[in-house]
């Protein structure tokens, strides 16, 4: 029977359905021949093996950025390329060593060694190798293990270099055991090794590290003492060091031999700049404001005047009163005036007790006495001194002996004796103080003017009246 119009239409539908499947079936299999060919044009190249050569060097710089990981992962790819009968370089070996030791313990390297030797009958591990082991025992310091390594490398029929002493050396005096360090000088001596100047420093830069400023310096003295001298680099090192540590004894030394290698000049622009750099923090650290102006004074060195200001705060924070006042007189012999602001801060450390008033002037006295001459922002300290204590009779006695002292007023010194006036209300002495000036063509400034406005208010009425 022929089927309705709509069966044919439905099925016709349908079967081009069913074809449009059929036709791509016939057409996926040139296009899945094809894909190999595309998988196999994408495909990267081989990667091309680098040779011992280029490996080391790509160790080599990891060791340098402290990629311990990656030197252990680099060498586990060269193993593969050894053949029979070779065997790795010493120093990719040492380099090795030192990762493991660093990264697993001292027991996992030494695991690796045996394992190195037994793979590689040619190979036979130095006394390098066992300063690359023991490399893991310098920052905690254990001694007993270096000592161990030590020992091994000996029973190996291997000989002992500087490089395993200078590192025991460093072992010792990480665990702060410098009578195990020295001793350690003396057993290389048995075997006919002689400390370098390496070997000392070692010692000295351990004894840094502990803050131990007196060790390093006996150890600098004997140094020196057996003709191992230290470099420029090395004293300017030491020296900063010292400094740090507040060792006068070895600042000066230290000194001493940058003066005896030439570099004085290079001395003479690194303390100003430390010096600079440690007034930033005068309040924690004085000492070593102090230690480096002494050094700079020592050298011959001239200090700016912001510095030589400084340094009255270093002596003022280490509750130096008459120090502080005796580097009020360098600055003026340096031809600086000193600042306003720290000459009134000195004279108040100054009148914290009368007696330290007194020894200020004996000092003043005493340059008197030697003809040395007398600066008078160094009198006019003392009188604001004196004002600050209230003491009218002594701000006036030491005023009248300006002219013993060769000098002549300025209006510092009157300012000085006007507060004085202030604090303790004298009215009468203050206006003939102002006549005074006056009289010696002595111009005020913002202060006089200051000073005789407050005098006016503490006066009395009729104190005023007479003023006017």
């Amino acid at each position: 029977d022929t089927p309705p119009a709509s069966e044919a239409a439905t099925g016709s539908v349908a079967a081009a359905a069913a074809a449009e499947p059929a036709e791509e079936a016939a057409a996926e299999p040139p296009v899945a021949a094809a894909a190999p060919d595309a998988a196999a044009a994408e495909e990267p190249a081989a990667a091309v093996q680098l040779s011992e050569k280029a490996m080391g060097k790509r160790i080599d710089r990891a060791m340098k950025d402290k990629r311990y990981a990656d030197v252990l992962a680099l060498f586990d790819e060269m193993l593969a390329t050894y053949k029979e009968g070779t065997k790795p370089d010493l120093e990719v070996v040492d380099a090795v060593l030192e990762s493991k030791a660093l990264t697993a313990g001292v027991p996992a390297a030494l695991q690796m060694l045996s394992l190195l030797a037994a793979r590689f009958p040619g190979f036979a591990a130095e006394a390098s190798s066992y300063v690359a082991v023991m490399q893991a025992c310098i920052a905690g310091g254990d001694s007993t293990t270096a000592r161990s390594l030590y020992e091994s490398l000996l029973a190996s029929g291997k000989a002992a270099n500087h490089d395993i002493f200078n590192t025991m050396i460093m072992v010792y005096c990480s665990s702060k055991d410098f009578d195990g360090a020295d001793q350690i000088f003396a057993e290389m001596r048995e075997m006919k090794i002689k400390p370098k100047r390496i070997t000392y420093l070692r010692f000295i830069n351990g004894c840094f590290k502990a803050k131990e400023a007196e060790r390093a310096y006996g150890k600098l003295q004997q140094m020196e003492a057996e003709w191992r001298v230290p470099s420029e680099q090395d004293y300017e090192r030491m020296f900063q060091h010292f400094v740090r540590l507040k060792h006068k004894a070895g600042r000066d030394m230290c000194v001493a031999g940058l003066r005896a290698t030439g570099s004085e000049v290079m001395l003479r622009q690194k303390i100003p700049e430390m010096l600079r750099d440690a007034l930033d923090h005068v309040r924690e650290e004085p000492e070593a404001v102090l230690s480096l102006y002494e050094a700079a004074v020592t050298t011959g060195i001239k200090v700016p005047r912001h510095e030589m200001h400084g340094v009255v705060y270093a002596h003022i924070e280490m509750q130096q009163p008459i120090k502080a006042f005796q580097q009020i007189v360098t600055i003026c012999e340096a031809g600086h005036t000193p600042v306003p602001r720290i000459m009134e801060t000195v004279a108040t450390e100054l009148c914290r007790e009368a007696e330290l008033v007194d020894d200020a002037y004996y000092v003043l006295e005493a340059r008197r006495t030697d003809g040395v001459a007398v600066p008078l922002p160094a009198i006019n300290v003392i009188i604001e001194a004196c004002a600050q204590l209230e003491d009218l009779d002594r701000a006036f006695a030491t005023w009248g002996e300006l002219e013993a002292f060769g000098l002549a007023p300025d209006v510092q010194t009157f300012n000085a004796l006007l507060h004085t006036c202030v604090r303790t209300r004298e009215m009468g002495s203050g206006q003939r103080l102002l006549q005074r000036m006056e009289a010696a063509e002595i111009k005020r400034d913002a202060q006089s003017y200051f000073l005789e406005c407050a005098l006016l208010m503490r006066a009395s009425p009729r104190e005023r009246e007479r003023a006017q």
